[in-house]
């Protein structure tokens, strides 16, 4: 609401009416959710949820994507396993780091957004590697994008001038037996000189 009423300069009456399709979601997911999981499990419900997201923001999913998206279906597993035992465990994580960039994005041309995220993922995977380096593991996670005006709130963020870019846990780890996760082929998603 406070996105509604700060930033797109909505009224009471147009902020009130501007909710009610999200209320009624939320009503309807909340009567669903469970009858869903306990049929099709949890995985297979967030992935269905992976799939409803851009369609809900205004974009359709590609036959490529698709494919991307299903390219390891044990990855895209682990993907939902990791991101369950995180929801489950946030309580216990011990930091997080909520990088910021002055500027905001929001309906920016694509140059802009190109200069403004060039700028800040490096520094924030640099931090990331010098964490790594010390034992302690992060996780690039966009969980702050649903709540990041009443998070900026809540911070003292100046959500108007500062973006927030990230959410990510930072702990120790419990283990250093990592592995790179498999990827598609190199020469399908590298083109050199020429697409």
């Amino acid at each position: 609401m406070l996105h509604l009423q700060g930033r797109l300069g909505y009224g009471p009456l147009g902020t009130g009416l501007g909710i009610v399709p999200m209320g009624a979601a939320i009503v309807i997911t909340a009567n669903l959710a469970g009858r869903l999981i306990a049929r099709w499990g949890p995985g297979r419900v967030a992935a269905a949820g992976l799939l409803v997201l851009p369609l809900a923001a205004g974009q359709t999913l590609t036959e490529r994507d698709l494919w991307r998206m299903n390219y390891h279906a044990a990855s895209t597993g682990r993907v939902f396993d990791g991101l369950r035992y995180l929801a489950a465990n946030i309580h216990r994580v011990p930091a997080f780091v909520i990088p910021g960039i002055e500027g905001r994005t929001d309906h920016a041309p694509v140059t802009e957004q190109a200069g403004t995220w060039g700028s800040i993922l490096p520094a924030v995977w640099s931090f990331m590697l010098a964490a790594r380096a010390r034992g302690l593991g992060t996780v690039w996670t966009s969980a702050q994008a649903p709540l990041e005006c009443e998070l900026s709130e809540i911070l003292g963020v100046p959500y108007e001038e500062v973006m927030l870019a990230a959410f990510i846990p930072l702990a120790f780890t419990l283990g250093t037996d990592f592995k790179p996760a498999p990827r598609i082929p190199r020469e399908e998603v590298l083109h050199w000189q020429r697409w």
